[in-house]
C-alpha cells in the first residue's frame, strides 16, 4: 500500500463532510462549463492525479471516455467498484500513472485534462515541466482545469480557528499540511500558474475560488444541518466569481484552454 492508499478511509470521510461537499460543487460547475464548450459530442477526458475519480466518473455517465491516472492503486481499485457500480467500466480506463507518466495514458490528444489538488505535491522547480506535460496531452482547442490551495485562504481559516499567532505563523511558512493526507505541500499562485500555462500555450479562461465563507466560519458543527448547507452553498457561488471575495478562498480553479 503506497502511503496515499493508507489514507482511503479519511479521503472517504472527507468527500462527505460540507467543506468537501462545497469544494466538489464549486469545481464541477466550473468543468461542466468547460465540457459544454466543447459542444455535445463524446469528449476524451483524463484525470490526472483523479484517485477514484469521484470528480470525473459523472462525465462517463454522460458518455465521455474517461482516462483517470492516479500513482495510488488502492484509489483505482475503489474507482473501478463505483465504475462497475454505475455500469460505465467500458468508458473508464484506469492507469497508475503520474505527471511523469502521462506519454503511458494511451492517448496525446485529450479534449479535457484535469490536474485538480497535484501540483503543490510535486518537487520545487517541477511546475514548467508540468503544465508542459499537461499540455502536451490537450489536444488544440482543449481545456485543462488545475486547481490548487490558496495561501491567503488558509492564513485567514488559521486566524478563526488558532487565533492572530497561529496565522502569523502560517502566513510565513513555505508549505501548508494537508490533514487529509497528512502531507507538507507547496505553495503556488495563481499567478504563477496562469503565468506558466501561457508559456506552454495554455490561456486563461477564467478562474474562481472556493470555500470562501465555509472557512470563515468556525462553527463546523453548524454545516452539517441541510438548510444551513444549502444556504452556505449559495453563498459560496455567489462568491466564487466575485471579487474581492474569490480572492480568499480555500482553493483557486483556473481553466484554460490549448492554443
Amino acid at each position: 500500500m503506497s502511503g496515499a492508499d493508507e489514507h482511503l478511509d479519511a479521503w472517504e470521510a472527507w468527500k462527505a463532510s460540507p467543506w468537501g461537499r462545497i469544494r466538489f460543487a464549486l469545481v464541477a460547475d466550473a468543468l461542466d462549463e468547460a465540457v459544454a464548450s466543447l459542444g455535445s459530442a463524446p469528449l476524451r477526458i483524463l484525470d490526472v492525479g483523479g484517485a477514484d475519480g469521484f470528480e470525473t466518473l459523472p462525465y462517463a455517465v454522460r458518455g465521455h471516455s474517461l482516462t483517470v491516472a492516479d500513482p495510488a492503486e488502492g484509489f483505482l481499485d475503489r474507482g473501478r467498484a463505483e465504475a462497475r457500480r454505475l455500469g460505465v467500466e467500458d468508458r473508464v480506463r484506469w492507469t497508475t500513472a503520474g505527471l511523469d507518466d502521462l506519454s503511458g495514458t494511451g492517448e496525446t490528444a485529450y479534449d479535457v485534462v484535469v490536474c485538480h489538488f497535484v501540483l503543490q505535491y510535486r518537487p520545487e522547480g517541477a511546475l514548467a515541466g508540468d503544465l508542459a506535460a499537461l499540455a502536451r496531452v490537450t489536444r488544440p482547442g482543449g481545456v485543462v482545469s488545475v486547481v490548487c490551495p490558496n495561501d491567503a485562504g488558509a492564513v485567514l481559516r488559521t486566524l478563526t480557528r488558532q487565533g492572530p499567532a497561529a496565522a502569523r505563523a502560517e502566513l510565513g511558512r513555505a508549505t501548508q499540511r494537508s490533514h487529509t493526507f497528512e502531507h507538507e505541500s507547496r505553495k503556488l499562485s495563481l499567478d504563477e500558474v496562469v503565468t506558466g500555462m501561457a508559456a506552454v500555450g495554455l490561456v486563461e479562461e477564467s478562474w474562481l475560488g472556493g470555500r470562501v465563507a465555509n472557512d470563515l466560519v468556525a462553527d463546523d458543527d453548524a454545516k452539517h444541518d441541510p438548510a444551513y448547507f444549502d444556504e452556505l452553498l449559495a453563498l459560496e457561488r455567489e462568491f466564487c466569481r466575485r471579487d474581492p471575495y474569490r480572492q480568499v478562498g480555500a482553493f483557486w480553479q483556473v481553466t484554460a484552454r490549448r492554443t
